[in-house]
């Protein structure tokens, strides 16, 4: 039997986002135990959310960009869109790593 019924539009697919930063191999130097870093990441056309994940930690965030609290170490990261809370994620980045460093202390 045939019908005229359309077909079933694929899923949506969505394009893996960029990492604008903080970029592989960026040191940056705190004064501080921890260091507020910023992540940012390209836009993908399509998704409702992003799941960040730093260090193996996943974070649902709803725009390109947030910041979190670090401690001094190697950090790695990735970013991925979400096409909706029920059908998935998008591809990943690439990952990131970068260092938070201690700055030294100058006595006179």
């Amino acid at each position: 039997m045939v019908t005229n019924a359309p077909a079933t539009p694929p899923a949506q697919q969505l394009v893996e986002p960029q990492v604008i930063s903080p970029q592989s191999g960026l040191e940056l130097y705190s004064g501080n135990p921890t260091l507020g870093v910023e992540f940012h990441w390209t836009a993908v056309p399509g998704a409702v959310g992003y799941v960040l994940s730093v260090d193996g930690m996943q974070y649902d965030v709803s725009s390109t960009k947030t910041s979190l609290r670090l401690p001094v170490g190697i950090h790695t990261w990735s970013v991925c869109g979400v096409i909706s809370r029920t059908a998935g994620n998008g591809p990943s980045s690439s990952q990131a790593t970068f260092a938070v460093q201690p700055i030294g202390l100058v006595f006179p």
